[in-house]
């Protein structure tokens, strides 16, 4: 099983071009796709959406998409606008393409707090429990703050108290009605299971206390890029070179994993010949099929 993480960047690559095909590309051959930084029917990317856009690209796939924020998408004339332009929102977030169903998925906001005045924007934890080979699978994708720590520790806890919280709750259903299949539509009660691979653009580095965070709290969460025999802040670890001098190299975009799959980890790897954005895509590779 392979598994990808990319920025996209709403495809705006190294060369100053937007290009979504080139995205897609660089995704071949993966089974699990997180990805942030998707838009839709955003002027920049030319109203476009391209999380449908993406899946038309990447056929086969179950995909789900959640926007950290949700605004309008102004028509130039609503009074001549059809139904559809009329409720079109305009969406910036979180996307997961998976080869097998998405049984069901839900995004929690992440908090924000202050920033000062610099310019931020809701975040959110994009929750997938797929029906994967080897049994059901809980996929995490979000994009944490870029600011400064301060805010990205907040969310840091936030999501370590949603993972622990969140099996209790359930997925989106769970139980039985009194009146039966009425309200679940004929469909059995959706698998909760403890696997859970936590993906995305955390904007930390393996030397920050939010990282220290994530691999020190009870859930035992796991750095697939160790589990895999990497040293955490080697050179060919990094996802993103800055575009500012010093142009430093940073390991930005990681996956985390649930103890029980740390002992399933085949390889990672980061592909930095992609061009399709100002990050790189890192992938993982599980034995499971």
């Amino acid at each position: 099983m392979k598994i990808v993480t990319y920025n996209i960047q709403f495809s705006l690559g190294q060369d100053g071009r937007f290009d979504l095909p080139r995205v897609a590309e660089a995704l071949a051959g993966a089974d699990i796709i997180g990805l942030q930084e998707v838009d839709r029917f955003w002027r920049r990317t030319g109203r476009e959406d391209q999380a449908e856009a993406l899946a038309d690209l990447l056929p086969g796939y179950y995909w789900a998409f959640a926007g950290g924020y949700d605004v309008a998408a102004h028509v130039a004339d609503p009074a001549g606008a059809s139904a559809a332009q009329r409720g079109r929102r305009r969406q910036h977030g979180n996307m997961i393409l998976s080869r097998w169903p998405i049984l069901s998925f839900r995004a929690p906001r992440l908090p924000r707090g202050e920033t000062d005045g610099v310019w931020s924007q809701d975040r959110v934890l994009l929750e997938a429990v797929i029906d994967a080979p080897g049994g059901p699978l809980r996929v995490y994708v979000t994009h944490m703050c870029h600011i400064g720590a301060k805010t990205r520790l907040a969310q840091t806890d936030a999501i370590l108290d949603l993972l622990r919280r969140l099996p209790a709750d359930g997925a989106s259903w769970s139980g039985h009605h009194h009146e039966g299949d009425f309200w679940m539509d004929g469909d059995p009660a959706i698998p909760f299971p403890d696997d859970l691979v936590l993906m995305g653009d955390l904007n930390f580095q393996p030397d920050s206390e939010e990282y220290r965070r994530f691999v020190g709290a009870d859930l035992g969460l796991v750095d697939s890029w160790v589990a895999a025999g990497h040293d955490p802040l080697h050179g060919d670890a990094f996802t993103i070179r800055s575009m500012r001098p010093p142009y430093q190299l940073m390991r930005l975009d990681q996956i985390f994993l649930s103890p029980g799959l740390a002992g399933e980890v085949v390889r990672a790897w980061v592909d930095q010949q992609a061009a399709g954005s100002d990050h790189f895509p890192a992938w993982l590779e599980l034995s499971r099929a």
